[in-house]
């Protein structure tokens, strides 16, 4: 067991690396704790909980406790910017999603929660999702976010401003990929590695693209395709070369129900 006590403020790199007995971390109760760095905790394979102190500022989660295993609760002191809400740990209230601590239990079909404005690096990593709807909120899809997943389809909100290096990593069932961003920036290996995606469709107006993966793929931009609403949250592009229709968003069966004459 570890006591942490009140006048470190700093955890520092693979201080606890590989510390593969170390069952239990305490925080004095006038931690003045403020930041964990890269890698400190990681593959202590006996940890299974952890209560992190209200003083806490920065941590990378995923790189902290990589590799802990049977790391199943973190906690945080009352106060804290931090809140774990079913192994989803968020900041700002709510706005920041850092981690997953139950990537297992990810179905196949899932939805993420509104209002999250930033999804946290690798925080879907190796998930066996096929399906993701992203809420219409989402700003910013960090590094590595969905590396090495299984999702078939995805479309970007059109309030993504930012796709991270090597997001979409490997992902080696992804075929179809809808941009709805009025603005945005694609980074470096974005989509790397994702052999069976044919077909990008263009909703927006500017693009910036650093991912070199993207550009030998068919790209359908705003004036080869007809896109419109037909409902509030409900979306469907043309593509007029092929005649094919793809719909997305979130809206309730009526508004769908609207595409039947087109």
């Amino acid at each position: 067991n570890v006591i942490i006590g009140k006048e470190v403020k700093q955890i520092e790199e693979r201080v606890f690396e590989q510390c593969e007995k170390l069952t239990s971390i305490q925080f004095d109760q006038e931690s003045t704790l403020q930041t964990i760095k890269d890698s400190a905790f990681k593959d202590c394979i006996s940890l299974k909980s952890i209560t992190l102190p209200k003083t806490l500022q920065n941590i990378q989660f995923y790189t902290v406790f990589n590799g802990c295993n049977q790391l199943q609760t973190i906690q945080f002191e009352e106060g804290s910017v931090f809140e774990n809400d079913n192994g989803l740990i968020y900041s700002n209230s709510k706005k920041i999603l850092h981690y997953n601590l139950n990537k297992e239990t990810v179905s196949e079909y899932y939805i993420l929660p509104t209002n999250i404005l930033q999804i946290g690096k690798k925080l879907f990593e190796r998930t066996e999702m096929k399906t993701i709807v992203l809420s219409n909120e989402l700003e910013r899809i960090e590094d590595g976010a969905f590396q090495y997943s299984d999702i078939e389809s995805i479309i970007i909100p059109e309030n993504v401003k930012y796709i991270g290096k090597h997001s979409f990593e490997m992902n080696k069932q992804l075929e179809l990929l809808i941009i709805a961003s009025k603005e945005i920036e694609i980074d470096s290996n974005a989509f790397y590695g994702c052999d069976k995606l044919k077909t990008v469709l263009f909703v927006g107006d500017k693009i910036e693209m650093k991912d070199n993966n993207l550009q030998n793929i068919k790209t359908i931009e705003n004036n080869q395709i007809i896109h419109s609403e037909c409902g509030e949250e409900c979306h469907y592009v043309i593509d007029k070369e092929t005649q094919i229709m793809y719909i997305y968003g979130t809206g309730n069966i009526e508004h769908f129900n609207k595409l039947e004459n087109k």
